[in-house]
């Protein structure tokens, strides 16, 4: 934690990045040095029962869950009871895992084997290997010829005997193993195996597997180990599981957690600066609030170049169909990859023009020359013609070298109103998407509708707020206020 408390409500830290919501995060430190002396609910430890405490318990001295298929025809389950079912389509399993002991003493020649899975499964530790049951997961499958072999294994309300998935390795042997099971769809599931805790470093070969699994595999409540207890075959696989992490609703790489949290027992009006990206919070006693990189609520012209009939006066930005330009210079370039601008636009004359059009942009642009110039633009096209189909509408304008007009993506919908105010937010997802969304309010909380175009990489360079006329025919005027730009960031807290 990086957080400091200085002078007149000034508060300084990193910037924080919320983890993934996690629905499991064990390293078995939680219950002390307290260990399973039972079966059990009535022994339940952090969470944990089992059915056989003397082979599959938590470890409260070494803070993990030990495990072991001795192959005696005995339960030893172990499970954990999420309280309700994961996702049907989506979530992502991480733990270590260290297999201490792989033996196939006394598996005879023929059929004999020792198995014993691990994952999701739709009952608990109380229900073995033949019960019905649906799981996702994968097999250990200790063979009587000494192969020590892994399946990826689903079972669809069956017993977990056999492997259902296919065979995907005879290399296992008595090492940590870094395992992360992932169900991508409610027909897709994979199981990869890691040389490391950042989950980086992928082990070579046939480890990993992706499979389809039947889509009424669901219900799956309960993370854990099961074994064979309907051999008596002999056999041994032991070892222990431990930093457990399951998370809901995902299928990609979680978000790790990182940075300072801002405090909320601080001074109403507190300014909170990241010293990692420079940007500004300040706090209404509530929440914490985002300040832009750059604000103007247009009371005078300072720092703008007018030409008429452009003007700027009374925290307003207004144009008209007979032309002008206004530009400002924000003294550096934005992001080429992230940003947020934020204003409000209200038409004030819409008059369709008979066999014709008009037309203005307002955006963001790499130069301060003219709509007809060559420039890279990010930002709106407000367009009037005399066709039903496009009569007084927004369209997208992203040139990459070229007129406002030269280059148009999807357009908005919504027509323009006379003196209905719209509040407009464009922001760039990234070096090749650009969103546009019309609010009804000036919270930004309201969305009439949204659009995301394609754009071009090459769009860089953009360091100046303009507004461009290019009248043809009609009248049509408009006023601006209150814009704002956040740069490097996509959303807005």
């Amino acid at each position: 934690m990086t957080i400091k408390y200085l002078d007149s409500k000034r508060i300084s830290g990193l910037e924080y990045t919320a983890g993934s919501a996690i629905s499991l995060d064990h390293d078995f430190t939680e219950s002390g040095s307290t260990s399973h002396t039972g079966n059990g609910t009535v022994n339940s430890v952090e969470g944990w029962t089992t059915n056989d405490y003397i082979y599959s318990k938590i470890d409260g001295t070494n803070d993990r869950l030990d495990f072991r298929s001795k192959g005696d025809g005995t339960n030893d389950s172990i499970t954990y009871d999420l309280g309700s079912a994961l996702s049907d389509s989506a979530w992502l399993i991480r733990f270590e895992l260290t297999l201490t002991t792989l033996s196939h003493s006394g598996l005879a020649p023929g059929v004999d084997r020792n198995e014993c899975n691990f994952g999701m499964f739709s009952s608990d530790y109380s229900s073995g290997f033949t019960a019905s049951q649906d799981s996702l997961g994968f097999q250990l499958h200790i063979d009587r010829d000494g192969t020590y072999r892994y399946y990826v294994h689903n079972t669809d309300g069956s017993g977990l005997t056999g492997y259902t998935s296919g065979q995907r390795n005879d290399n296992f042997t008595t090492t940590t193993y870094y395992v992360q099971m992932k169900r991508t769809s409610s027909t897709a599931f994979e199981v990869k195996f890691y040389t490391n805790n950042t989950y980086t470093t992928e082990i070579s070969g046939d480890f990993s597997s992706s499979v389809t699994v039947p889509s009424t595999v669901t219900g799956l409540r309960y993370f854990g180990f099961k074994n064979s207890d309907n051999y008596n075959y002999g056999g041994d696989g032991a070892g222990y599981i431990d930093n457990v992490k399951i998370y809901d609703g995902i299928s990609s790489n979680p978000v790790i957690e990182s940075g300072d949290a801002k405090p909320t027992n601080v001074q109403d009006n507190s300014i909170f600066v990241e010293t990692d990206t420079a940007r500004r919070y300040w706090f209404n006693g509530t929440t914490w609030t985002m300040e832009p990189t750059f604000e103007d609520v247009l009371s005078s012209s300072t720092g703008w170049t007018v030409t008429s009939p452009h003007s700027i006066s009374g925290g307003v930005l207004s144009f008209t169909s007979t032309g002008g330009i206004a530009t400002y210079d924000l003294g550096t370039t934005l992001s080429d990859t992230q940003w947020v601008m934020r204003y409000k636009h209200t038409p004030t004359t819409l008059t369709n023009p008979s066999g014709n059009w008009a037309q203005a942009g307002f955006g963001l642009s790499d130069n301060t020359s003219a709509f007809t110039s060559a420039q890279d633009f990010l930002g709106i096209n407000q367009f009037l013609s005399d066709t039903t189909s496009n009569a007084r509408v927004f369209r997208i304008s992203i040139p990459n070298g070229g007129t406002l007009d030269s280059t148009l993506g999807t357009s908005l919908s919504s027509t323009m109103t006379l003196n209905t105010p719209w509040y407009v937010e464009v922001t760039r997802l990234s070096a090749t998407q650009l969103k546009v969304e019309l609010f009804s309010d000036s919270n930004y909380s309201t969305s009439i509708e949204s659009v995301t175009n394609t754009i071009s990489s090459g769009i860089t360079g953009l360091q100046y707020i303009k507004s461009a006329y290019r009248g043809v025919a009609g009248n049509f005027s408009a006023e601006i206020e209150d814009i704002k730009i956040y740069n490097g960031v996509t959303t807005i807290n």
